[in-house]
């Protein structure tokens, strides 16, 4: 298809599409003077400089230095140990983000394999060291699986408490 061309007019007719000539921008000229200044960073920018910004964090009676968004992820693992279910949610999401979809299932099947051959290789053993009894298989690990059961619920258990890590976080040291 062939394009129209326009024969120029000899004035400039103002009317649809075509504003006055004293109302455009001129060359050089911004159509929002008062807009954005150069240089003027974004939220997110910020945000993200704030969070990589080194302070002295107290951990254990030592000083380290580290970024305020891996102290922030010491205090809400903190505040999670302690107990505070918003804390604990908040963590496991981000763990969730951060793992592809499937490798959890992956993973599930490769140690319950491993699980079975130790368990296996436990019971070899056992059958082994114990005298021989005139039982079936199925029965003689049944016998020996409710043995180490009663000798687990006759030791006394100990709980050991762990004290959290006390973050103590400070002004940045310029």
């Amino acid at each position: 298809m062939r394009k129209k061309v326009r024969k120029p007019r000899g004035s400039y007719a103002v009317g649809y599409a075509r504003p006055p000539a004293s109302s455009q921008y001129q060359p050089g000229q911004s159509g929002n003077p008062q807009g954005r200044p150069k240089g003027v960073r974004n939220a997110s920018s910020m945000a993200r400089d704030a969070l990589e910004r080194t302070v002295n964090v107290k951990v254990k009676r030592s000083w380290r230095k580290m970024t305020v968004r891996k102290a922030a992820y010491l205090r809400v693992a903190e505040r999670a140990a302690a107990g505070h279910a918003n804390a604990l949610d908040y963590l496991l999401s981000l763990e969730s983000e951060e793992r592809a979809p499937g490798s959890d299932q992956a993973e599930a099947q490769r140690s319950a394999a491993k699980d079975l051959a130790i368990l296996q290789d436990f019971f070899d053993r056992r059958r082994g060291s114990l005298p021989q009894r005139e039982h079936d298989d199925a029965s003689s690990a049944a016998c020996l699986m409710t043995a180490d059961r009663e000798r687990a619920s006759a030791r006394p258990k100990r709980i050991l408490k762990k004290r959290p890590e006390v973050l103590h976080l400070t002004s940045p040291s310029i």
